[in-house]
C-alpha cells in the first residue's frame, strides 16, 4: 500500500465546513437494538395482509391479459364466459363505465400509468389488462377468464433492450437533455492524458416482493373500503378518489401489514381501481390478487439503463472531467426517467461535469421506482468507471476516492449538512483488512480459490416531508400513537414506539402504534428512505403536546400532588409526573393524574414540516453516504464465482434501532448480489412477453448465495433532519454493491464486466488460473 494512502487513512483532522455533529453512543431506548414489536403477529400468522381479508359475500376477480405487445382489440367475445357457473360480471373497455385520470400537474409521484384501466382498445404491451372476470369463487373466475376470446389487430412491437436508438439532438424535443453541468467537460476530457470512455448497462429488473399485489374492495353503498398492499395509504386514497370520482371522505385505505414492495407498491396499479369498480357494480366485496406471472407486466419494473461514462484525469492523477450520458427505456404510456445521475454531480470533486439523460420507448409496461431508483444503476456505472481510472493511474481505489472527497456539493455550491464518506471508506478499509490487498490481478489466494477485493462508494438523498401524528395518553397507563403512514416490513412500528418511550419513559409494551389506515391523520409514503425522517418529528411533537397537557392537568387538578404548581416546573419521566429536580420514583404515574382529573385520556396532535419548513435547510445539501467492500471467490477449475464477504459502513444520521437498520442494510446487500450476478427480465422479441416470469426462471439470491455481511453505522446525527437527526436506510444498503462486486471480479479474474448481470461465460475468457 502506498504511503499516500496511509496518510489519507490515518488523517482524522479533516477540516469541517458543514453542520458539526458528533457520533452518539446508544443510550436508553433510542439506539437500542430492540426486536420488532410486530414480529409476534407475523411469525404466528395473526397479521392480516391484503389478500387475507375474506369478507362475507366475497367475490373474486381474475384478469384477461393481452397476448400481443402492440396493436388494437378488434373484438372481445365474453358470451361463453358470462354463461359459465358462478360468473357475475365481465368488465372490458366497452362496459367499464367512467373512470378518471389524474390531472397532469398532480400525477408526478402519485400514479402508475397515464391512463385509466380498460380505457380503450389500444394495446401498448404484452400482459396489459383487456378484461376482468368476477365470479363467486376464484376457480370459477379463473376458468371463465380462460374462455374470454379476444381478437387483435397486431402491429410490430419493439422490446429490444439495445437502447442505441437514433435520437434528436441534445435539447431538442424527444432528445437527451442536460441534468447537471459545470465547466466544460468535453474540452477537459479531450485534453486529459489519462481517460476512461466506456458504456455500462443494467438490465430490466422486476421487484418481486414476497407478498404479491392484492386488493380487497368493499363498497357499502356510500363508501369504499380498500384493503391494499400499499407503500402509501394516503397517496392511494388521493389517487383512488380521483380515479373513481368520489370524495376522499368516501374512501378508506387499509394496509396494516405489507410483505415488502421495493418501490413497486408506491402507487396504485390498475387492479385496485378494477376491484373497486366491480365491487360497486355488484354491491359486494371483491378480491383481486395479482399472480406472480403478472408481477412482471402489470405492476412496474426497474427499466434497463445504458450509460456512457467519460472520465479524464491529469498527469498528477486528479479527476478533471466527468461525463455521464444515460438512457433508460420507458413505456408507450409514460415518461419515466431513471435518475441515474442523482449522485454523480456531488459524489466527487471535479471541476468539469456534464450529466445528460434520454428516454427510449419500448412496448413494455410502465417502469416504476425500484429500491434505490436512479442512484443504484447510476452508481454501478460511475463507480465502475472510477475503479477503472484508479487502476489506470496505478492508484489504490480507496485512496483515489478519498483524494476526491469534498465537503461542498459542487453542483449547487452548498455545504453538506452531514457528509462522512471519507470516514466510511476509512472505517470500512480497516474492518475489511484492505491494507492486505495486493493490487495485481489474480494475486490473492485462499486454498483453490482466487480472491478478488473491490470497493465502491454509496450515496442516497436525505428526504424529509410533512407529517402528522396523534398521541393519546390513556388513563390505564398505556399510550396510543397513530399516523397515516405504514410499515412495509422495515421496522416503522418499532421505531415509533421507541421514540414515544424515549420521550415518556413508558415501556414499549405499553405503547400501541396504529398505522396503515388512511382515516388517520396524514403520514408519509414509505419510499425514498424518507418515512423515518418524516414521521418521527411529528410523533415527537405529538408527545410534547400531550405531555404539556398532562402537566397542566396535574397542576390544576384539586387533590393532585402538584396542584397549583407551575407546570413549567414539572416533568414526565419513567411514565411518572414529578417536579424538576425530583427523582421520577418520587412522582406519580401519569395514569393516576388522569384518574384524579376524571379523564379517560389526553391527546396531543403532532405536526411537522418538511425541509421547506426549516429556514436553514435551503443552505445545505442533504444526503446519506456509505462504502461497500466486497470479497469474491473465483474457482476457475469449476467456473464457480461466489461473493464470500461484504463489509458495509453507512453514514445515515442517527440510528434509532441498529437491529432493524442492520436488517435493512443486509437485505440491500443481498439484493445487490442479485443485481450483480442474477437478476434480469428477458423480453421475448417475437411477442414481447417476459420469458422468465416466475421464481423458477427469474433468478434471485437464495441463502446459499448470501455472503458473510458485516454492517457498521457511523451514527452521527444530521442536525437538519429533525429532533433525532435520523435519515432513512432503506435504499443505501443496495447502492454501490454491484460495482464493488464487479471490481472484485476484475481483481480476481482480469475480466471487466460492464454489462450486468455477470455471467459465467464472461469469466471463461479469464487467463488467471
Amino acid at each position: 500500500m502506498s504511503g499516500s494512502f496511509l496518510d489519507l487513512f490515518q488523517d482524522n483532522a479533516w477540516p469541517r465546513t458543514m453542520v458539526e455533529a458528533a457520533a452518539v453512543e446508544p443510550h436508553g431506548v433510542v439506539g437500542a437494538a430492540l426486536p420488532r414489536i410486530d414480529g409476534p403477529a407475523k411469525t404466528t400468522g395473526t397479521a392480516s395482509y391484503a389478500a387475507d381479508y375474506n369478507l362475507p359475500g366475497l367475490a373474486f376477480a381474475v384478469p384477461v391479459t393481452s397476448t400481443i405487445a402492440r396493436g388494437r382489440i378488434r373484438r372481445i367475445d365474453a358470451a361463453t364466459a358470462e354463461a359459465m357457473p358462478g360468473v357475475l360480471l365481465v368488465l372490458h373497455h366497452g362496459n367499464i363505465g367512467p373512470l378518471y385520470r389524474m390531472p397532469q400537474a398532480a400525477r408526478v409521484g402519485r400514479t402508475s400509468e397515464n391512463r385509466t384501466p380498460l380505457e380503450d382498445d389500444v394495446i401498448s404491451y404484452w400482459g396489459q389488462y383487456v378484461a376482468v372476470v368476477v365470479a363467486n369463487t376464484f376457480q370459477q373466475a379463473q376458468a371463465a377468464a380462460a374462455r374470454v376470446r379476444v381478437e387483435y389487430e397486431a402491429a410490430p412491437a419493439n422490446v429490444s433492450m439495445d437502447l442505441s436508438d437514433p435520437l434528436p439532438a441534445l435539447g431538442a424535443p424527444g432528445g437527451p437533455h442536460v441534468e447537471s453541468q459545470r465547466g466544460d467537460a468535453a474540452t477537459a476530457f479531450s485534453a486529459a492524458p489519462i481517460t476512461v470512455d466506456e458504456t455500462y448497462t443494467t438490465p430490466a429488473e422486476t421487484h418481486n416482493p414476497m407478498e404479491m399485489h392484492a386488493t380487497v374492495a368493499h363498497w357499502d353503498g356510500s363508501k369504499f373500503t380498500l384493503y391494499e398492499s400499499s407503500q402509501g395509504v394516503m397517496n392511494h386514497l388521493n389517487v383512488m378518489a380521483q380515479t373513481l370520482g368520489v370524495p376522499k371522505e368516501n374512501i378508506q385505505v387499509i394496509s396494516r401489514y405489507i410483505g415488502s414492495g421495493f418501490g413497486g407498491k408506491l402507487f396504485p396499479w390498475p387492479h385496485s381501481a378494477l376491484a373497486a369498480v366491480a365491487s360497486r357494480r355488484l354491491n359486494r366485496p371483491v378480491k383481486f390478487t395479482v399472480p406472480r406471472k403478472q408481477m412482471f407486466t402489470a405492476v412496474g419494473h426497474r427499466p434497463r439503463t445504458q450509460q456512457r461514462i467519460r472520465l479524464g484525469a491529469n498527469a498528477q492523477g486528479r479527476l478533471v472531467s466527468l461525463e455521464q450520458h444515460y438512457r433508460n427505456h420507458t413505456s408507450q404510456l409514460d415518461d419515466i426517467r431513471e435518475n441515474c445521475g442523482e449522485a454523480t454531480p456531488f459524489l466527487y470533486s471535479v471541476p468539469n461535469l456534464q450529466v445528460t439523460s434520454a428516454l427510449v420507448r419500448r412496448n413494455v409496461g410502465t417502469p416504476a421506482p425500484m429500491r434505490g431508483p436512479g442512484a443504484v444503476p447510476g452508481l454501478f456505472a460511475l463507480e465502475s468507471a472510477i475503479d477503472e481510472l484508479a487502476i489506470k493511474l496505478k492508484k489504490d481505489p480507496v485512496a483515489f476516492r478519498i483524494e476526491h472527497d469534498t465537503l461542498i456539493d459542487e453542483s449547487n455550491k452548498k455545504p453538506f449538512s452531514s457528509r462522512h464518506l471519507k470516514e466510511c471508506l476509512q472505517t470500512g478499509a480497516e474492518k475489511f483488512g484492505w491494507s492486505r490487498r495486493t493490487p495485481e490481478v489474480g494475486s490473492m489466494r485462499r486454498g483453490d480459490a482466487i480472491l478478488g477485493w473491490g470497493v465502491a462508494a454509496a450515496s442516497w438523498g436525505a428526504g424529509r416531508g410533512g407529517s402528522e401524528a396523534t398521541v393519546i395518553l390513556n388513563s390505564d397507563g398505556t399510550i396510543r400513537v397513530s399516523s397515516g403512514t405504514q410499515d412495509i416490513g422495515t421496522g416503522t412500528y418499532t421505531i415509533i414506539a421507541q421514540a414515544v418511550s424515549d420521550k415518556t419513559g413508558v415501556p414499549i409494551q405499553k405503547i400501541d402504534v396504529v398505522l396503515g389506515d388512511s382515516s388517520l391523520v396524514p403520514g408519509p409514503t414509505s419510499g425514498g428512505s424518507t418515512a423515518t425522517a418524516t414521521v418521527l418529528p411529528s410523533v415527537a411533537d405529538g408527545v410534547n403536546q400531550a405531555v404539556r397537557s398532562l402537566l397542566a392537568t396535574a397542576a390544576r387538578t384539586s387533590g393532585s400532588r402538584y396542584f397549583n404548581q407551575d407546570p413549567a416546573g414539572l416533568r414526565l419521566s419513567a411514565g411518572r409526573v414529578h417536579a424538576q429536580g425530583e427523582s421520577p420514583e418520587a412522582g406519580v404515574p401519569f395514569a393516576e393524574v388522569l384518574q384524579q382529573a376524571s379523564l379517560a385520556f389526553l391527546r396531543g396532535d403532532g405536526k411537522s414540516g418538511g425541509h421547506g419548513s426549516d429556514t436553514h435547510a435551503p443552505d445545505y445539501s442533504m444526503h446519506s453516504f456509505g462504502a461497500q467492500f466486497v470479497e469474491v471467490e473465483w474457482r476457475p477449475a469449476m467456473a464457480r464465482l461466489r461473493v464470500s464477504r461484504v463489509e458495509t459502513v453507512i453514514d445515515a444520521g442517527r440510528i434509532i434501532n441498529p437491529r432493524t437498520a442492520s436488517n435493512q442494510i443486509s437485505g440491500g446487500v443481498v439484493m445487490g448480489v442479485g443485481m450483480a450476478l442474477f437478476e434480469e427480465t428477458y423480453y421475448e422479441p417475437r411477442d414481447g412477453h417476459p420469458a422468465n416470469a416466475s421464481f423458477a426462471d427469474y433468478l434471485v439470491p437464495v441463502h446459499a448465495d448470501a455472503p458473510s455481511i458485516n454492517v457498521s453505522f457511523l451514527n452521527i446525527p444530521d442536525p437538519l433532519m429533525g429532533e433525532y437527526g435520523a435519515r432513512g436506510v432503506g435504499e443505501i444498503g443496495l447502492a454501490g454493491v454491484a460495482p464493488a462486486i464487479t471490481a472484485a471480479v476484475y481483481h480476481a479474474t482480469g475480466v471487466r464486466v460492464r454489462n450486468l448481470p455477470v455471467r459465467i461465460e464472461d469469466l471463461l475468457t479469464s487467463r488467471v488460473v
